[in-house]
């Protein structure tokens, strides 16, 4: 069966939730969004600048063209990612899910960590199980995220992690995220193609029978 391999369009990227506060505030998104840092996880630290204890929490938004022509039937669906910096001292859980963040990533994105529900997992993968500079692959929960794929436009996926699903605060100054190269993740696509239907009839001269 063919395949489709795709990149994130230029609709993807980060947002970035902190807080001075305390990490409730960070989890809530409550406080400071900012669209930096190509991450998922989540940290705590001091910050030299703003002398102030820093929680940030890190999600990803993705947007992939997954348009099939008329015709054709998905299969299956297969996301991959490529981390360029393994920050996870601590590992975590990167969980994927549906999530129509609308034609461009902005700070109202982000997605509250008490707002990120298991029912809707599509896909996860342990930190413990990526190698950095190489493409993995992420284990679908049933067929979620190939269900959730929009044969006709756009699909779009938040990326998170299973820890600030679970409220479980990090610990300062140990490392609880990875960096993500947008660019080099794909989607991939198993689909069948359209049934071009029986050859069209011609005519037989020689016996005057329609032939097909």
């Amino acid at each position: 069966m063919p395949t489709l391999t795709l990149n994130p369009t230029a609709n993807s990227g980060p947002v970035v939730s902190k807080s001075v506060t305390n990490y409730s505030t960070a989890r809530a998104g409550t406080e400071t969004l900012s669209l930096t840092s190509s991450r998922v996880g989540q940290s705590a630290f001091y910050d030299p600048i703003d002398e102030f204890d820093t929680w940030e929490c890190y999600e990803l938004f993705v947007e992939f063209n997954t348009t099939l022509n008329p015709g054709e039937t998905l299969n299956t669906a297969t996301l991959k990612g490529f981390v360029n910096v393994d920050l996870s001292t601590t590992d975590f859980v990167m969980e994927v899910c549906h999530r129509d963040f609308g034609a461009a990533v902005d700070t109202a994105d982000f997605v509250a960590g008490a707002a990120l529900l298991p029912s809707t997992l599509a896909a996860s993968l342990s930190t413990t199980a990526i190698t950095i500079d190489t493409l993995f692959t992420f284990t679908n929960s049933g067929t979620v995220l190939k269900d959730g794929v929009n044969t006709s436009g756009m699909t779009r996926l938040l990326i998170s992690s299973d820890r600030h699903r679970l409220n479980t605060a990090p610990v300062a100054d140990v490392g609880e995220s990875v960096i993500i190269v947008l660019a080099s993740c794909e989607l991939v696509l198993d689909y069948t193609a359209a049934d071009s239907g029986p050859p069209s009839p011609r005519w037989d001269y020689r016996s005057s029978i329609l032939r097909r």
